[in-house]
């Protein structure tokens, strides 16, 4: 839709500039003169009617660019759709899990690596699609703060995309924090599910609240709950509450 809107807007304002430059012979209204100044006339005349063909090739070759591009890049949003899903799966299921500062351009300063190689904490960069493109971050927010930062890893490049966890730091409940310091990680062997109508579970997995359970929950599930396995349940995983010390 976003494309079509561009589109739109392109062609009616070439459209009006066309009209603007076209051809105005409808409207003349002709006055014979001395010879003298009809030859005079007549070369201005030629000169304007050049211009207006040069005016007329540079919107065609516009129009004709502009729909190129529009062609090549389509509609980016498309091509970009995020899911976010709970905090547990993101740490288990992402190569690595950094608590950062961002730095100008793509610099970025490691202060806690809470999964990934050791060597992360020398990161100094890192790479995103083009911006525009397929994903690309840029960060724009604090670059005093701290943020909890989830990526991939390529040998030793990281990439890091919109479709990432990046969370400032403070903005984490102590339920949260807990979680990625010690606790999501011992729930690696059990699986947060999607259950949009009646479904059967598996003893390692957990069901994650949707709009058939009580308004909020999800939320709740999100920020102080993770899917752990219970010992005393013979390792069948359910959801805790991690609201019990501040890490």
């Amino acid at each position: 839709m976003m494309i079509l809107a561009k589109i739109s807007k392109i062609l009616a304002a070439s459209f009006f500039l066309l009209t603007l430059l076209g051809d105005t012979t409808e409207a003349c209204k002709c006055y014979f003169s001395h010879p003298q100044r009809a030859f005079c006339s007549y070369k201005i005349a030629k000169r304007q009617k050049e211009r207006r063909r040069m005016n007329l090739a540079k919107v065609s070759t516009f129009l004709a660019a502009s729909f190129l591009l529009l062609t090549l890049l389509g509609d980016t949003t498309e091509a970009c759709k995020c899911y976010f899903p709970h905090p547990q799966t993101a740490f288990c299921s992402y190569d690595i899990v950094l608590r950062v500062k961002f730095l100008r351009g793509y610099g970025i300063k490691t202060t806690r690596v809470y999964k990934g190689p050791e060597e992360m904490q020398n990161l100094r960069d890192f790479d995103t699609p083009p911006r525009g493109g397929a994903c690309g971050y840029s960060h724009e927010g604090s670059f005093r703060e701290e943020y909890l930062v989830t990526g991939s890893l390529e040998g030793d490049r990281v990439t890091i995309t919109i479709c990432d966890l990046i969370i400032p730091w403070a903005r984490l409940t102590l339920a949260q924090r807990r979680g990625f310091t010690s606790e999501y990680s011992k729930g690696c062997s059990c699986s947060i599910v999607e259950c949009h109508s009646e479904c059967s579970i598996t003893s390692n997995q957990c069901v994650r609240a949707d709009s058939r359970m009580p308004p909020n929950l999800r939320d709740f599930q999100n920020k102080h709950m993770a899917c752990l396995p219970q010992v005393e349940k013979n390792g069948t995983c359910t959801w805790k509450s991690l609201d019990t010390q501040e890490s």
